[in-house]
């Protein structure tokens, strides 16, 4: 996904409801018990327990706290409560990439924004966003290379990237942009958090033609993931646990007729240098 920007969220409050609940029940604790550790009725924590009224972050870190639960499981909740606070959300997807344990990503256009060199970056930029300012489009491109700290962090995620060959093909920015980014993607490639696969022109059976999503896991195995599809002005998310499955599914059944990772590296150090 190259998403930086506005997104619409899935129902984050029921979902963190059920995961609220469930702590509580793991912990012996009756709702009354938890409303005065937390300072409220034991009716507020029943509705926040029902998504019948959302959760602030602070109440979230104190429930967190009587729940005893750390690590993780512990930043992937909170980001659901960060998530949730707020209808339309700027830049929702980075925090959601930055709990995830896997991301399985698909992309049929441009090269996903976590793999982007800079220069790549700011030409597709710059075609999307031909009235922006310099700065203003300096700025965006900071800060989707920001995201590239999670390839090499301690406990980040693992991706799964698989890339239609179109990808490499299409021009953004001149030559040596393009074959710098081709670069990139072997240098990246190279990562122990990074498996990069290209679906060749040729492949038969292609399942996914409606374009770009994300699948990702977080650490709670109690947690299906989410699907993340990006549209020009939003990303939709979809958590049921149906729908979860049917995009794994789909990402299998790319990863059948992609190219394994060594010949995907032999194709593109072979167009990175035009031979």
């Amino acid at each position: 996904m190259v998403s930086d920007g506005r997104s619409t969220p899935y129902p984050l409050r029921s979902r963190l409801a059920r995961h609220l609940r469930l702590l509580r029940d793991e912990s012996g604790l009756t709702i009354g018990a938890v409303g005065r550790r937390l300072g409220c009725s034991g009716s507020k924590v029943s509705r926040i327990e029902t998504g019948q009224c959302g959760i602030t972050v602070e109440d979230a870190e104190r429930l967190l706290d009587i729940y005893k639960v750390t690590g993780p499981r512990r930043d992937w909740m909170l980001t659901l409560a960060m998530v949730g606070e707020q209808r339309a959300v700027w830049g929702a997807y980075r925090h959601f990439e930055a709990a995830a344990k896997t991301v399985l990503n698909y992309e049929p256009i441009v090269v996903p924004g976590i793999l982007q060199h800079p220069e790549y970056a700011l030409a597709l930029m710059r075609a999307e966003m031909p009235d922006s300012s310099p700065a203003h489009t300096t700025e965006l491109m900071t800060s989707r290379m920001s995201r590239q700290v999670l390839l090499t962090k301690d406990g980040g995620p693992d991706f799964h990237l698989l890339l239609d060959e179109t990808v490499l093909h299409r021009p953004v920015g001149d030559e040596r942009v393009m074959r710098a980014q081709l670069r990139r993607l072997l240098e990246l490639a190279e990562l122990p958090s990074v498996t990069l696969r290209v679906i060749p022109f040729d492949a038969v059976g292609h399942p996914a033609r409606q374009g770009s999503f994300a699948v990702m896991r977080f650490p709670d195995d109690l947690d299906p993931g989410i699907v993340a599809l990006e549209h020009r002005l939003t990303t939709l998310y979809l958590d049921e646990p149906a729908d979860v499955e049917a995009y794994r599914e789909v990402f299998r059944r790319l990863n059948q007729i992609a190219l394994d990772p060594d010949a995907t590296a032999k194709l593109v150090a072979r167009l990175a240098t035009g031979r």
